[in-house]
């Protein structure tokens, strides 16, 4: 149910918020913030689908996206953080499908 409400949040913010402020807000979070960097690429996700086609804006997170140190495989090991890895993977690989 809450996960339900995000979307339908984030969807409304796409349709009727400033792109331009919530994309570069979001992606400057993904790309600073380890800690937050799953729950970022979901709003950034939900956002896009919500809001108008724009080229420079898909372009934008895509890029972001793609980067290469969001796909290096540094692993320490931990299951924890091959979690982490695999559920971010996911998301990315979620926004280059519906944005793309």
């Amino acid at each position: 149910e809450t996960l339900a409400i995000l979307v339908k949040l984030c969807r409304r913010l796409g349709k009727h918020g400033d792109l331009s402020i919530l994309i570069d807000h979001f992606l400057e979070i993904f790309s600073t913030s380890d800690s937050l960097q799953l729950q970022s690429a979901l709003v950034l996700n939900e956002i896009l689908r919500g809001g108008p086609v724009n080229a420079d804006f898909t372009s934008t997170v895509l890029s972001t996206y793609l980067s290469s140190e969001h796909w290096d495989d540094e692993s320490d090991g931990t299951s924890s953080r091959s979690g982490r890895r695999a559920l971010l993977s996911c998301l990315l690989l979620d926004g280059d499908r519906k944005s793309g």
